[in-house]
């Protein structure tokens, strides 16, 4: 097992590496010049050249990886956003932590909604709740995210003025105590974390349902209903946990679509996280932020999927000791 992780770290490692140095380049070939930022009547021809130069603009491309590259790794600095005109990581640093708790309430919902759909969808497998079910959770699915938003900030903050439109918390909440602020917390949150979890749910949905159907076809389910145990039992509990491991992969894919989910949610609820500074940074070629951001986002995609692995071979004795026979370990 301990080899298994070193390897998939190494292999991780490797892969954001790719990714962020892919990444650079892209940003470095598309069309467009950071510089249009400095751009100021009141500044002479030699202070805008002055500017580039500090941010490393008058190099080549290749010198302005290699310094981009040395100063990440062996500092751990990402340069300074040239929109924001602060340190890259403190920049992320206060976005982050809304981008975790909007993403965390998200995927609690995609999971604590989907598996029992796909549980009961299973359960009534071939009959018309089955039927419902499922084009329901293909619904869900395939509606586009942001016009979902949208929606339902016209329903539930305009025609039903029941939660907040945007933002993260209100005017009233400035100077308010600890749980106040986190009442209003929740109150942003319910908006914005269900519009994203809800739709990945249907995708979870389908795939539970297929993964306990296999399940149910197991030699095992078959002795546990001669004991006499109870439908309910054998799904909930027997067939359930078998087939929850496979559903604990999509843990780690779940991941880049919360990303990229949270960033066009962000937008579209003016919530303070790295989705809305990813946009900014995109209109505004922000290139330490977008290297910044893209790195974090691979780490954590990385390690999701890595962790979903894991708990894989926890939930499953069999790919546990798959795991262990590979390795040797």
């Amino acid at each position: 097992m301990i080899r298994f992780i070193a390897r998939r770290l190494l292999t991780a490692v490797l892969l954001a590496f790719l990714v962020v140095s892919a990444t650079f380049v892209v940003l470095h070939a598309t069309p467009g010049d950071p510089t249009n930022l400095f751009e100021n009547p009141r500044l002479s021809r030699a202070q805008q050249e002055r500017i580039r130069e500090i941010y490393g603009l008058d190099q080549s491309l290749p010198r302005q990886y290699l310094d981009w590259l040395e100063a990440v790794v062996l500092h751990a600095d990402f340069g300074t956003s040239f929109s924001h005109r602060e340190p890259v990581m403190t920049v992320l640093g206060e976005a982050l932590p809304n981008t975790l708790i909007l993403g965390l309430a998200a995927l609690l919902i995609e999971f604590g909604l989907g598996v029992p759909i796909g549980v009961l969808a299973a359960r009534w497998a071939g009959t018309l709740k089955d039927q419902v079910l499922r084009i329901l959770s293909l619904l869900l699915y395939s509606l586009p995210i942001f016009w979902v938003g949208l929606m339902a900030i016209l329903l539930f903050a305009y025609r039903w003025p029941l939660l907040p439109a945007g933002n993260m918390h209100g005017i009233a909440a400035i100077g308010a105590n600890g749980w106040w602020r986190a009442f209003d917390l929740v109150r942003h949150l319910v908006l914005p974390a269900s519009i994203l979890g809800i739709s990945a749910a249907g995708a979870i949905a389908r795939f539970v349902r297929n993964s306990l159907l296999d399940t149910l076809a197991q030699p095992f389910i078959f002795a546990a209903r001669a004991r006499g145990l109870s439908e309910a039992r054998i799904m909930w509990v027997h067939a359930l946990r078998s087939a929850l491991g496979p559903v604990a992969q999509l843990i780690g894919l779940s991941l880049p679509f919360l990303l990229s989910g949270a960033l066009v949610i962000e937008v579209v609820f003016s919530w303070p996280g790295v989705g809305r500074l990813v946009y900014g940074a995109v209109l505004s070629r922000d290139y330490p932020l977008l290297m910044a951001s893209t790195a974090i986002g691979g780490v954590m995609v990385v390690v999701g999927n890595l962790a979903a692995d894991l708990i894989h071979a926890w939930l499953d004795p069999r790919v546990r000791k798959e795991l262990v026979n590979a390795t040797g370990s």
